[in-house]
């Protein structure tokens, strides 16, 4: 590859990693892209419309468990509470995909004999005499393998709902199917709920005859201790129970009932006395006796002082009218003293009575004083008794409550095995689906749209990555490493309605075309270098045949010379001599003739009427052994070319088919590489520029030929061409 100077090289080499560069530069396979987003779309649609359609059924079940009641334990009291809603959820999950429920579906159901199903068993292998049992029993498991398959159980959000799916060729198998396993997992719930309260019923009856032994052997024991030690107990009212809490012994209670007494007693006591003291005051003081209240009271002094009181009228009326003497007063008198003598016996009696009531009241009180010392003392000798009584009571009260517990729990087991509920129930059962659940040709046409769009991009990356074709100025800059210097369009591409598809006389009958200014920009790079160099001898060489270069010597030369520069244009193609067909193919000398001497420069220059422009021809057939580009002949005609006209191009032949290019690059000014645009590889230009290297040839540029500028306007990122669109109106036809 040729070296650049740092005058020479580009300013910037030009870079596609922006996404508006990559979308250019992938944009020239977007017809292949497209081809293959079609076909695989069409595939999906085949495929969709040639599977077969699948109905999925769903049923819904809401997990609300019922706290169970099973055998009192001691882990039970210790147990904390948490809350395991989640993970219990998730295990009625796994129970309705458990292999043993879709066993029992398949039992239940009898799809062992299901063709859908059977579909499954065909490939299994049974060892030769294998019983048939076995054999029926791995056919089961297949099939319930299978069913599982089929099923998707999953729960909805964080709810306690459960969805159960099934899906089938039939809509109406895949309600029903779906339907029973919901029902299989409700009937499976209720039969380990009636297990589990049997086994709990049987452990609490087993335990509640131990009890009930050491609740008797309690009782028996509190109460062999209570009659040892005399602290029977005495219920503080007869419908009390035996765990009233009033509870006395019989000691307690009599030391309750002597108290009461004696206080009764003390009362009574003092009373007597009081009205013991109170009549013998009054009989200190003077009075008969009479006026003792107890004797007020007595009817029998009342009687008497009645007939007091008439005896003694009586003698007042006697004496009124009788002397002292008269008989009748002295009876009467003599009665009124008997009488008198009576209350005096009768008041005499009463007050000894008082005195004996008071005697016998001291003496109880005192009875009764004794006989609550002796009680309390006999309470006082029991409290140490009551320690072991006590602990006797709180353990027989421990057994008692124990085994309460267990009767009350045995009495909840019966009746909760009789009416056993599942811990779920459905929320919405299974229908039969109206649409099949796939295959789904909206979503299969989307993922193919996905994948086509994957496989065409992918596609899209390899064939740029093994186009080894030059196509843009960025491959010139970047791959070859040398400076971009314009571009030689098609006539169909740069001209709406050409007059002519020969670009040689395009140039002529479309000078304002945006084909007469590709060469135009292509002069101005070749020959105003930025280095300041004057350039004027210029060969114009390809790697390879047909790329171009012919058309494209002639096109610059004869819009060159339309510009007013006078030009002349060398056919120097020994073998093809391709320059001088297209302009004068019945030339009888020219170039090979000049070097030899045999004729005259001006007499084999051909000028072009229509532009102006000088052409050299080589005439007849010229395959000299040795290179006539060698000699100074040659060199000498540049130079007198150089003096004579403002430019010179050379029409080389290709670099890779022979040598002559490479003598010539070391006489010319520059050497304009062409490179045929999307179909001259890059390692051919590359091993040209190598060889041009080797021999010190000066190679100024490249530019592409026969480009398409409709099709570089889409994929030619940073070329001028690439935006044709946006200055097609600056050219006219």
């Amino acid at each position: 590859m040729v070296d650049l100077t740092d005058d020479e090289r580009p300013v910037a080499m030009l870079s596609t990693d922006d996404f508006s560069g990559i979308v250019s530069r992938y944009r020239r396979y977007i017809p292949v892209v497209v081809a293959i987003i079609v076909a695989v779309v069409a595939l999906a649609i085949v495929v969709t419309l040639l599977m077969q359609p699948l109905y999925t059924a769903t049923a819904t079940v809401v997990y609300a468990p019922e706290k169970q009641i099973v055998a009192p334990t001691a882990a039970d009291s210790q147990a904390p509470a948490s809350d395991a809603q989640d993970q219990a959820v998730d295990t009625q999950v796994a129970v309705l995909t458990s292999p043993d429920l879709a066993l029992r579906v398949e039992t239940t159901l009898g799809l062992d004999t299901d063709p859908e199903f059977l579909k499954a068993t065909k490939d299994l292998k049974f060892a030769l005499g294998e019983p048939a049992d076995q054999r029926m029993r791995e056919v089961r498991d297949t099939i319930a393998a299978a069913l599982a398959k089929l099923l998707k159980v999953k729960r909805v959000g964080q709810t306690l709902l459960i969805g159960v799916d099934f899906t089938s060729a039939s809509p109406v198998k895949a309600a029903r199917i779906a339907n029973t396993f919901v029902q299989v997992y409700l009937d499976q719930q209720v039969e380990q709920k009636i297990k589990q309260g049997n086994a709990s019923s049987a452990m609490v009856k087993s335990q509640m005859n131990g009890l009930r032994a050491q609740v008797q052997e309690a009782d028996a024991a509190v109460q062999a201790y209570r009659v040892a030690h005399n602290l029977l107990n005495v219920s503080s009212s007869p419908s009390a129970g035996p765990e009233t809490a009033s509870q006395t012994t019989i000691v307690q209670q009599e030391v309750v009932a002597l108290n009461d007494q004696l206080a009764v007693s003390r009362a009574d006591a003092a009373g007597a006395k009081a009205r013991l003291q109170s009549a013998q005051k009054q009989m200190r003081g003077g009075g008969s006796g009479e006026t003792v209240g107890a004797a007020i009271e007595s009817p029998v002094i009342a009687l008497l002082r009645e007939q007091y009181a008439d005896a003694s009228r009586r003698v007042a009326d006697l004496r009124t009218t009788h002397g002292p003497e008269y008989p009748e007063l002295v009876a009467a008198q003599s009665q009124r003293a008997e009488i008198e003598n009576q209350i005096h016996e009768q008041v005499t009696r009463i007050m000894s009575s008082l005195q004996s009531d008071a005697d016998a009241a001291q003496q109880r009180v005192s009875s009764l004083d004794g006989d609550l010392s002796a009680a309390k003392g006999q309470i006082a000798a029991g409290s140490v008794a009551s320690v072991q009584l006590n602990d006797l009571q709180r353990t027989a009260d421990a057994a008692r409550s124990q085994y309460e517990a267990f009767l009350a729990s045995a009495n909840t087991l019966q009746g909760q095995n009789a009416v056993a509920r599942a811990d779920a129930r459905v929320s919405a059962p299974a229908g039969v689906p109206l649409e099949p659940s796939s295959p789904i040709m909206i979503l299969n046409v989307f993922l193919g749209l996905v994948i086509g769009v994957g496989l065409g991009v992918a596609t899209a990356f390899v064939l740029d990555r093994w186009n080894a074709n030059i196509t843009s100025l960025e491959d010139v800059e970047n791959r070859l490493g040398l400076p971009y210097l314009g571009a030689a369009p098609t006539v169909k591409s740069s001209i709406d309605k050409p007059a002519t598809t020969d670009p040689i006389l395009a140039v002529i009958k479309h000078p304002l075309s945006s084909f007469a200014e590709g060469f135009r920009n292509l002069g101005a790079s070749l020959f105003y270098s930025p280095s300041g160099q004057a350039v004027k001898v210029v060969a114009i060489t390809s790697a390879l045949p047909k790329e171009g270069k012919t058309a494209t010597s002639i096109c610059l030369s004869r819009v060159m010379a339309l510009a007013g520069s006078s030009v002349v244009l060398v056919d120097c193609d020994l073998r093809r001599r391709s320059a001088t067909q297209s302009l004068l193919p019945h030339a009888e000398s020219g170039l090979m003739e000049v070097l030899s001497a045999k004729a005259l420069l001006d007499a084999v220059l051909y000028r072009d009427e229509a532009t102006g422009a000088f052409f050299l021809p080589l005439a007849g057939v010229a395959h000299p052994t040795e290179s006539p580009f060698r000699t100074q002949a040659m060199t000498d005609l540049l130079a007198v070319l150089r003096e004579r006209f403002d430019i010179v191009l050379l029409d080389t032949a290709p670099i890779l088919a022979v040598v002559d290019t490479r003598i010539l690059s070391t006489k010319v000014d520059a050497v304009l590489m062409l490179v045929r645009w999307r179909s001259t590889p890059a390692k051919a230009v590359r091993a040209a520029l190598h060889m041009l290297n080797s021999v010190g040839g000066r190679v100024t540029g490249a530019a592409l030929t026969m480009v398409d500028l409709k099709a570089q306007t889409q994929s030619g990122y940073g070329d001028p061409s690439g935006y044709y669109k946006d200055i097609k109106s600056y050219y006219s036809s």
